[in-house]
């Protein structure tokens, strides 16, 4: 025999614990700036592991960079999900030239 539904917890996603929408706007808008951050930061070392740039070891440094922002635009994301908030992605547009 089924439980009656008034017994049955709400998915997840339906839960706000005492979340303000405007926290959920503002860790969406700052998930998507880290992201855009390692983005950038795997550019730059894409852009040094060139053969005619050749500097590996800078190379390095920005791909840990990368990591780094993306881990933390990871941990937003799971924070937001844990509170019952949406995840909002904007897009995250390539960096502009220097030409």
């Amino acid at each position: 025999m089924p439980l009656p539904s008034a017994t049955l917890p709400a998915p997840p996603s339906q839960l706000r614990q005492s979340y303000h929408p405007d926290c959920g706007a503002a860790i969406n808008s700052h998930f998507t700036l880290e992201l855009h951050a390692s983005f950038v930061c795997l550019n730059a070392a894409i852009y040094l592991y060139r053969d005619d740039v050749a500097l590996k070891h800078f190379m390095w440094f920005f791909v840990r960079r990368s990591h780094e922002h993306s881990g933390r635009a990871q941990g937003l994301m799971r924070l937001q999900n844990q509170r019952g908030g949406r995840l909002n992605f904007q897009d995250i547009r390539k960096p502009g030239s220097d030409n």
